[in-house]
């Protein structure tokens, strides 16, 4: 396995709310989590588990975003998606991990590979670290991350389920 993530604070917030946070440090062989998108994800209470995750074990991925890409500055996006659009850029073979519908356009356009919250959690099926994504997927649901049922039910179809 040789993935190196970049990850925006929406696939944080949402893997650490339903206890699956791991799966970005076990599906990848890097992760950067740039210092704004740590910001983003401070700003959450003390007691919120991407906050703990963030502040007890992900302090090594922490990277400073000193240069940003003006193509990605000039699309006016949040401080977050513009540093994680900016690395995946910038460094070849890395792949975005960012569920932000608008920045995803602005990735596939720029040429970024990516996933979302929900493709971990399909790439954690298909690598067998967990034996049902729909109990996941539905989890994500309930805990606020928008999911249109009839293109997860496709998704789902696709992993066997």
């Amino acid at each position: 396995m040789d993935r190196l993530w970049v990850v925006n604070s929406s696939p944080i917030i949402s893997l650490a709310r339903i206890g699956q946070v791991r799966l970005l440090t076990t599906l990848s062989s890097e992760i950067i989590i740039p210092q704004a998108v740590n910001r983003e994800v401070l700003r959450g209470a003390e007691n919120d588990p991407a906050c703990r995750w963030l502040q007890e074990e992900a302090t090594g991925y922490l990277v400073d975003m000193e240069d940003l890409d003006p193509r990605v500055v000039k699309l006016d996006l949040g401080v977050g998606e513009t540093e994680v659009l900016s690395f995946g850029l910038t460094h070849p073979g890395s792949e975005i991990v960012i569920d932000d519908g608008i920045a995803r356009r602005h990735a596939k356009l720029l040429g970024i590979p990516f996933r979302g919250t929900v493709g971990i959690v399909l790439l954690a099926k298909q690598e067998g670290l967990i034996p049902a994504a729909r109990p996941l997927l539905e989890q994500l649901h309930q805990g606020g991350l928008w999911l249109d049922h009839d293109f997860v039910e496709r998704l789902l179809r696709m992993v066997g389920e």
